[in-house]
This record gives structure tokens, C-alpha cells and sequence, in this order.
């Protein structure tokens, strides 16, 4: 039996490309004045690692794009000149993020969120939306600890993401199908 070491770099990246969950994520976020963002993002079920990792690049692309964008002035602002390094570093990020654009493909649209914004004095309403939001989230966590735990199946694993999935709404820009 060969045990294979996994380095911290490799669990690192692995965590960066794959995400904590298969099946999406929850972020809970300080805004202005005091209000919070809750904020649950489902992927569509049955999707491949690959197709997961693709849809968390093309997601991510605010973030990667302006620090690529960052990073590219200040090495071309060493290699040519001002202007030519503003317009080389904007192409690069133009391109990097329709190319991840390109291999998200027609899942990018099949995401589905709920989001929660809570203001100060929080209303019944907002309270309850919040507390749906964590039972989703919990349902969707404790689904995936029980499948790495080999105490469900994968298929009863995406039975559950189903359940919680069809329970968001597609919203406008979410209104396509997976192709049959």
C-alpha cells in the first residue's frame, strides 16, 4: 500500500481551485452602517470537478483580474513604456477573463444564490430569510461531511443539493437548462 504525501502547497491550491464545498459556498459579509450580507451560492448539481472549477475562475474574475491587472503594470511599468504597459496589462486581463468566460460555459448561468441583506433593526422577515439562508447552508454542509464521512452515497448527496438547489430561485439571468 503506497501513502501519498500531500504538500501544503498542493492542499492549498486544491483548495483554491476546488473550493471548500461541491456544492457552492455561503459568505457573511460586514457592509456599510452596520448592515450584513449573507450570501448562499448553490452550483448546479451533477456538475464535473472540472466544470466546478472553471465556474469558480470565471466567478473569481474581479478578484484574479485586478490583482493580474496590478501585477502586469508593475512589471511591463519596468519593460516599456507607460501608456504601452496600461494598454498590454488591460488586453491581458480582457483576454484572460473572456477566455474564463469561454470555459465556464452555460453553466455560469445555471448558479443559483440567495441573498440576505440584514440592516440594523432587523425585521421579522429579514431574520427569517436569514435563518432559511443557514438551514440551506447547513443542510448542504452536513450532506457533504456525511459523503466524505461514506455515511451517504454520492447519489444521495445530489439528491439533497437537489432538493436545496430547486428551493432558490433561478432568478432572470438563470432561466437557461443544462443541455440534455
Amino acid at each position: 500500500m503506497q501513502v501519498e504525501h500531500v504538500g501544503p502547497l498542493r492542499r492549498w491550491t486544491s483548495r483554491l481551485l476546488d473550493g471548500g464545498n461541491r456544492w457552492g459556498s455561503v459568505h457573511v459579509q460586514a457592509d456599510r452602517f452596520g448592515a450584513v450580507r449573507y450570501r448562499l451560492v448553490v452550483y448546479p448539481p451533477g456538475i464535473s470537478d472540472s466544470e466546478r472549477r472553471r465556474l469558480r475562475l470565471w466567478r473569481g474574475a474581479p478578484v484574479w483580474g485586478t490583482a493580474l491587472w496590478v501585477l502586469a503594470e508593475i512589471v511591463l511599468q519596468h519593460l516599456m513604456a507607460p501608456r504601452a504597459a496600461l494598454v498590454v496589462s488591460t488586453v491581458l486581463v480582457i483576454a484572460s477573463v473572456a477566455v474564463a468566460f469561454t470555459m465556464a460555459g452555460p453553466t455560469r448561468g445555471l448558479v443559483r444564490m440567495m441573498l440576505v441583506d440584514a440592516i440594523l433593526g432587523h425585521t421579522d422577515a429579514t431574520i427569517a430569510a436569514r435563518d432559511r439562508l443557514y438551514s440551506l447552508a447547513s443542510m448542504l454542509q452536513d450532506a457533504e461531511e456525511r459523503l466524505d464521512a461514506g455515511l451517504i452515497s454520492p447519489l444521495e448527496h445530489e439528491a439533497l443539493w437537489w432538493r436545496v438547489y430547486e428551493q432558490l430561485d433561478p432568478g432572470p439571468s438563470n432561466v437557461r437548462k443544462l443541455p440534455s
